[in-house]
C-alpha cells in the first residue's frame, strides 16, 4: 500500500504542481495587495481580515456582505485539484488492475492525496499569514486559536464534497461547493462546520462533529467510488 501511495503521489503531483504553484502565487499576491492597501492602518491584521466573516447581526438586518477573500481561500484548493484524480484513474486503470490493485485501494489513496493537498495548502498559507503579521509588527490573536484547526478540517471537508460530486459529473462538484460556500456566507445554519472558519461566528468547539463529518464523507466517497462505473 505504501509503494502504491508513492507511485500515485508522483503521478498526482505531476498533474497539479503547476496549478498549485500558480494558485499559491495568486493567493500570496492577494495577501500582498491587501497588506499594501491597509499599510497605514496600525490595527490591520491580514489573517483576521480574511477570516472575520459575516456576522449574525449583518444577516438579521439583511445587510450581509460577501466575504470574497474567505470564499477565494476555500475555492483555491478545488482549482488546484480539478479532475486530476479522475485523469490518473483513466491513465493507469489497466496497469493498476494488472498489478492486482483494487478500486477500493485506489479510493483510499485518493482520500490520502486529498488530505495531503489540503494540508500542503493550509501550511503554506498559514506560514504566509504569520510572516505578514510579523513583518507588520503584529501577532495573530490566539483568543480564537481553535479556528486554525477548524480551517484545516473544513478545507478537507470542502475537498471531499467537491470530489464526491465530481464522481457524478465534474461540474457538479463546482456547483455543489460554490453553493455550500455562498449559502454559508449569507445564512447561519446551526451545526454548519464552516461557521467555525469565521471569527465572528465561532461559538463553541465543533472539532468532534467536523471529524465525524469527514469520516462520513470518506465512507460515502469510498462507497460511490467503487460503483463509479454505474453512475
Amino acid at each position: 500500500m505504501i509503494r502504491f501511495l508513492k507511485i500515485q503521489s508522483l503521478f498526482y503531483f505531476d498533474h497539479i504542481y503547476k496549478r498549485f504553484s500558480l494558485f499559491a502565487l495568486l493567493f500570496l499576491l492577494i495577501e500582498l495587495f491587501l497588506t499594501i492597501q491597509f499599510k497605514d492602518n496600525p490595527n490591520f491584521i491580514l489573517f483576521e481580515y480574511i477570516f472575520e466573516g459575516v456576522s449574525k447581526e449583518e444577516i438579521v438586518t439583511h445587510h450581509p456582505h460577501l466575504a470574497i477573500y474567505w470564499l477565494i481561500y476555500f475555492l483555491i484548493p478545488i482549482f488546484i485539484q480539478l479532475d486530476s484524480l479522475h485523469q490518473i484513474w483513466n491513465q493507469r486503470i489497466m496497469i493498476l488492475k494488472a498489478r492486482g490493485y483494487s478500486v477500493s485501494q485506489f479510493a483510499r489513496i485518493n482520500v490520502v492525496l486529498m488530505v495531503i493537498t489540503a494540508l500542503g495548502y493550509y501550511l503554506l498559507t498559514m506560514i504566509s499569514f504569520w510572516i505578514a503579521a510579523i513583518c507588520s509588527h503584529h501577532i495573530i490573536s490566539l483568543k480564537h486559536n481553535i479556528i486554525f484547526l477548524n480551517i484545516l478540517l473544513n478545507l478537507i471537508i470542502c475537498i471531499l464534497i467537491y470530489q464526491l460530486f465530481c464522481l457524478f459529473k465534474s461540474y457538479f462538484g463546482h456547483i455543489a461547493l460554490l453553493a455550500y460556500l455562498v449559502i454559508t456566507n449569507y445564512l447561519i445554519i446551526p451545526y454548519n462546520p464552516l461557521n467555525n472558519t469565521m471569527l465572528v461566528r465561532i461559538e463553541n468547539n465543533q472539532i468532534v462533529s467536523e471529524l465525524f463529518i469527514i469520516t462520513a464523507l470518506i465512507i460515502i466517497y469510498h462507497y460511490c467510488y467503487q460503483r463509479r462505473d454505474f453512475i
